[in-house]
C-alpha cells in the first residue's frame, strides 16, 4: 500500500494551524461542548450531511479570509449563510450539529434554534479548511491509482 506523504510546514505555519484547529468551547441547551475540527470518525459520519450543502461551502470558500484563516462576514451574510443552509437542507445542519454534540437528533429537534446554530457555525468554522483544492488534490492523487485499475478491469469483468 502506498503512503500519501503530507507537505512538511514551516514552524509558525504549524503553530497557527494547531491555533486555528483547537477546539472552542461552545454554550448551547443549557450545556457547553467543544467544538473541534472533525477526526476521521465524525468527518465519515459527517460526510453524508455535508453533500447537499456542497454550493453553499463553495461560496464560503471564496469568502475573504483574516489572518487565522476564518472567513469573513457581515451580519447580512451570515443570516443568509444560516438561512440558506436551513433552506438547502434542515436535515443536513441538524445532522452536522448531532455528530459535533454527540446529541440525538430527536433531542435537538425541540432545543433553541439559535443554540443551534451557533453549533452549526462554529462545526462549519472548524471544518471549513478540508474542503480546499490541496485536499481536493491530495484525494485525487490517492485514489488515482484504484481508477486505473477500475478502468482496466471495467471491459473485462460482467457485473450482471
Amino acid at each position: 500500500m502506498s503512503e500519501t506523504k503530507q507537505p512538511k510546514l514551516a514552524p509558525e505555519e504549524s503553530v497557527l494551524k494547531q491555533l486555528v484547529n483547537a477546539p472552542e468551547m461552545v454554550s448551547a441547551f443549557g450545556k457547553s461542548y467543544e467544538i473541534k475540527r472533525f477526526t476521521l470518525g465524525p468527518l465519515t459520519q459527517a460526510a453524508e450531511y455535508v453533500g447537499p450543502m456542497g454550493y453553499l461551502l463553495k461560496r464560503l470558500m471564496s469568502v475573504s479570509k483574516d489572518k487565522d484563516g476564518r472567513p469573513q462576514l457581515d451580519a447580512d451574510q451570515i443570516m443568509d449563510f444560516a438561512v440558506t443552509a436551513v433552506s438547502i437542507s434542515g436535515s443536513s445542519v441538524m445532522g452536522l450539529i448531532s455528530v459535533a454534540t454527540k446529541e440525538p437528533v430527536e433531542w435537538l429537534n425541540d432545543q433553541d434554534p439559535m443554540d443551534g446554530m451557533r453549533i452549526f457555525a462554529k462545526v462549519v468554522e472548524k471544518n471549513l479548511d478540508f474542503f480546499t483544492q490541496q485536499n481536493f488534490d491530495n484525494l485525487k492523487a490517492a485514489f488515482a491509482p484504484l481508477m486505473e485499475r477500475i478502468l482496466k478491469l471495467g471491459g473485462d469483468t460482467s457485473t450482471t
